[in-house]
């Protein structure tokens, strides 16, 4: 698959379903699964790339499901975590209807929601670092943080912050998208 987490199995499953039945006798499963696994993840969904020799793991957050699944499916208890909300999200409340107890802690809240940003885990008990509005200082101070001990780093972002923390880094090409 091209990511892990229970919705892109179900999306996986759907998409070779519906080609089963599309192409009928045409269809090659193993060729299907081949391909499946081939595809690299679109932007930030599961994406894992090197910043400043650090290995980080970018994920996109767009809504309360997205944000419930993606929490959800976090790799063990990561180590370093930004959270990062944009201006994209023009009504924060769905961000408090989500189950943020698989948080342990995050590093960096940051974003144009990031006070907001900051109440909501602070209310759900997950201990924040530091918060800091300005992105590029974010990114600063979060890729200044020492490396892990183990696993990546971990950004969870909305498609606003995922955008401007793309542009700031450099990274512009799909083609540089890793898994």
């Amino acid at each position: 698959m091209p990511n892990r987490g229970l919705h892109f199995a179900l999306d996986s499953i759907a998409a070779l379903e519906s080609s089963r039945r599309l192409l009928g006798d045409s269809y090659v499963h193993e060729l299907a699964i081949s391909t499946l696994n081939e595809l690299p993840p679109v932007f930030a969904r599961g994406e894992l790339t090197e910043v400043r020799g650090q290995k980080v793991e970018f994920i996109l957050v767009q809504n309360p499901g997205s944000m419930q699944l993606n929490l959800d499916n976090l790799d063990g208890d990561p180590e370093q975590i930004l959270f990062a909300i944009g201006k994209d999200v023009h009504d924060p409340s769905w961000l408090w209807t989500v189950d943020y107890s698989s948080l342990k802690h995050v590093d960096v809240v940051t974003g144009l929601q990031a006070a907001q940003a900051a109440l909501l885990l602070k209310y759900h008990e997950v201990p924040v670092g530091v918060v800091i509005e300005d992105l590029d200082a974010a990114i600063d101070a979060f890729f200044n943080l020492p490396a892990p001990v183990r696993g990546n780093k971990t950004v969870l972002f909305s498609a606003d912050a995922m955008r401007r923390m793309r542009r700031a880094l450099g990274f512009w090409s799909p083609e540089e998208v890793e898994r």
